[in-house]
């Protein structure tokens, strides 16, 4: 029982939730000093409450690690209580003032709060407890085969991909922001400080327009839960939008052009206040994709001005050499420098668990990977790789030079037609992708002879049972998890290493600085490989 108005509790933050809460534990309790004697609990009840918070695990907003503070306690009815903060006692060190003006409303960021690199060891700090608490990996085993995280070299400005919300203020005007913390309301947000700079430009370019006079026709089309889709090519320069308006017709056709144009005549101006440490030289960002969600695509973009491309229905991006199509709904990294980096450690672990560098590769192993038959490199057959939630096909293509062929199995029906496409463009025979749950996905059907690796890179509720148990009768060499939640991943290394499997190397990649996400590639391999 706890009587919140009443008792007051100390608490000593340890860590902090993805979603930035903090974790803390409670160190003892007193009666709040405002509390009046006659409204006091009953002192067996008291006394029994008070005893039975000591050592609890509660979350609290507005704590940092190591920071301790007086809060009351609410009891939710979950397995974790909530702490209402009512003062810090001890701040931490790294403590700074968040960078960005609305960061208490916003629900973007929820980091802020720390230094960088202290959010950083936060983040490892998170994985490594994982590893030891739910995977129950030793100590021992667990430090030797975690890596230090790969920081974003730029950690602001690098989401490639924003989806705004609009909000209808007060006076009539249009605004589009995101989602407010803790909250389905949006807040408005004029520049974003993790969005890539190019999609806050557009996002306020049709804002603007919008709530000019001569946008109020189109303003009226625009129902207030529609949302705007950013895409940003940001070693291509190319530019996505994506806008909601339920008319049909020439006049949307017309409202449409109408805020490209706008959009595409502010692009200089944006251009110039670009940072010079961008990949792509600022004079060649430039619209080439405006879409909506409510008509049918192939019908509706032949009636829209040519000089957009606007038929293609996608924009380009560069990982390394490689270059891949992106549709609106396809997946992929919103941050591209990390996902690079992150791609190559998938691809290391890869020729760490026996695959071949590209340079060992006979040529006439290299002419036959499209054959169903194994090549061979220094007298072993090349692996085949299952690349599972494959998305538009990014990471087997990055990995097929070292591979006798890729297999890739994904549910978005779109994101298989970017992954086909990908392989084309990017000369790529012997990749291969299908359309299916991962988890129902008949895989007797394909062709897995000789060594076999399995790519996994599910969301963020991890691996079902089932297709971990599927993945074991096919008894893979080697396993390289991608995963974007370390508390899932540590659940199916547990089930994984009571099947004969063992974690050989992990690499956390900061993909989402001033968040509490992260992501880590893990090398799993069979214990008797």
């Amino acid at each position: 029982m706890i009587d919140s108005d009443l008792t007051q509790y100390t608490i000593q933050a340890f860590g902090l939730t993805p979603d930035g809460q903090a974790l803390a534990r409670v160190l003892d309790s007193f009666e709040a000093k405002e509390t009046k004697a006659s409204e006091t609990v009953s002192p067996d009840v008291d006394s029994a409450s008070r005893a039975s918070m000591t050592g609890r695990v509660v979350l609290c907003d507005g704590l940092m690690p190591g920071e301790t503070a007086e809060v009351r306690l609410d009891d939710t009815g979950s397995r974790l209580l909530t702490a209402r903060l009512v003062r810090i006692l001890k701040r931490s060190p790294d403590r700074v003032e968040p960078f960005c003006p609305i960061y208490n409303e916003c629900g973007g960021c929820t980091c802020q709060t720390l230094t960088y690199n202290a959010l950083l060891l936060e983040k490892q700090r998170h994985i490594r407890d994982c590893f030891l608490r739910i995977a129950r990996i030793p100590e021992e085993e667990t430090d030797a085969l975690l890596r230090p995280i790969l920081p974003a070299e730029n950690p602001t400005g690098y989401r490639n991909h924003m989806q705004y919300r609009i909000r209808l203020d007060e006076d009539g005007a249009f605004r589009f922001g995101l989602h407010a913390r803790k909250s389905h309301e949006t807040v408005a947000t004029p520049d974003c400080s993790i969005a890539h700079p190019i999609a806050d430009l557009v996002k306020n370019t049709i804002e603007e327009y919008l709530n000019e006079p001569e946008g109020r026709d189109v303003r009226a089309r625009i129902p207030c839960d529609a949302k705007l889709i950013v895409r940003v090519g940001t070693r291509t320069g190319q530019i996505l939008y994506r806008l909601q308006i339920p008319d049909s017709g020439s006049r949307k056709s017309g409202a449409l052009s109408r805020t490209a144009d706008s959009a595409d005549c502010m692009l200089p101006v944006a251009r110039e206040s670009l940072p010079e440490r961008r990949s792509v030289p600022r004079d060649r960002y430039r619209l080439v994709t405006v879409i909506d969600f409510d008509t049918c695509i192939s019908r509706a973009l032949r009636t829209f001005a040519p000089k957009y491309k606007l038929a293609r229905n996608e924009i380009e991006e560069q990982i390394g050499p490689r270059r891949y199509f992106i549709s609106p709904e396809s997946f992929f990294q919103i941050n591209t420098d990390q996902a690079e980096r992150l791609y190559d450690t998938v691809l290391e672990f890869f020729e760490n668990a026996g695959a071949p560098p590209v340079e060992a590769i006979p040529e006439n192993a290299k002419s036959e990977r499209a054959a169903p038959k194994d090549s061979q490199s220094a007298g072993a057959p090349l692996p085949t790789v299952l690349d599972l939630y494959c998305g538009t096909g990014s990471i087997g293509i990055h990995l097929s030079a070292r591979a006798r062929r890729i297999i890739g199995i994904e549910s978005n029906a779109q994101a298989v037609e970017d992954a086909r496409r990908n392989a084309r463009i990017n000369a790529v025979p012997n990749a291969e992708f299908h359309v299916g749950l991962a988890e129902d996905y008949d895989y007797a059907g394909l062709d897995l002879q000789g060594p076999l690796t399995v790519v996994l890179d599910p969301p963020r509720k991890g691996c079902s049972p089932r297709l971990l148990e599927k993945l074991i009768a096919l008894a893979p060499d080697h396993i390289l998890y991608v995963s974007c939640d370390p508390a899932t991943l540590a659940r199916d290394l547990r089930l994984l290493l009571e099947k004969g499997y063992r974690p050989k190397a992990a690499q956390p990649v900061d993909m989402f600085p001033w968040t509490g996400h992260v992501e880590t590639v893990v090398l799993i391999t069979r214990v008797d490989k």
